[in-house]
């Protein structure tokens, strides 16, 4: 499949692939954080690489608990929307890191995204991150394109860049 992102001029819709394997708990803190930042042009597409179906039953819970908008993706996925929207897509084989991150790439291109932020599932990111890569982006000033990110490692938090 073939998929293009348009260039408009206010490129603000914006597609967040993730890609979990197992370690439920890890990709539900990644998107807490991505849910709790104040750019919401985005949506989130979990590709679930082969983990069991017990993840996907628990990340659902934790939607439905915060008041987040989730919804599976199946076969024929139709048109992904912005705003805060949560998809989940199962893939029926393991396919890696690289594999899952294209078939997310693939489904993102339903909504027409003007980015794709490739994440992954164990970042935890402050609330002005996509503004600030945004804000970056549209200065054409690579250096500002640097947002603060902080890794969940093993338990501990540790700033990055």
């Amino acid at each position: 499949m073939t998929f293009s992102i348009r260039q408009s001029e206010r490129m603000n819709n914006i597609s967040i692939i993730l890609v979990h394997f197992h370690h439920i708990d890890i990709t539900w803190e990644c998107v807490k954080s991505l849910t709790r930042m104040t750019f919401r042009q985005f949506n989130i597409i979990i590709v679930d690489n082969g983990a069991d179906k017990s993840d996907r039953e628990i990340f659902e819970g934790h939607c439905y608990k915060h008041d987040l908008h989730f919804q599976i993706l199946e076969n024929q996925p139709g048109k992904v929307e912005f705003g805060k929207n949560i998809y989940w897509y199962t893939s029926s084989e393991n396919l890696g890191y690289a594999g899952g991150m294209n078939l997310g790439a693939e489904l993102a291109a339903n909504g027409n995204p003007d980015f794709l932020l490739l994440l992954n599932n164990d970042t935890l990111v402050s609330e002005r991150f996509l503004g600030d890569i945004l804000a970056g982006i549209q200065r054409k000033n690579t250096k500002s394109n640097e947002a603060a990110l902080k890794y969940f490692l093993l338990g501990a938090f540790a700033t990055g860049f």
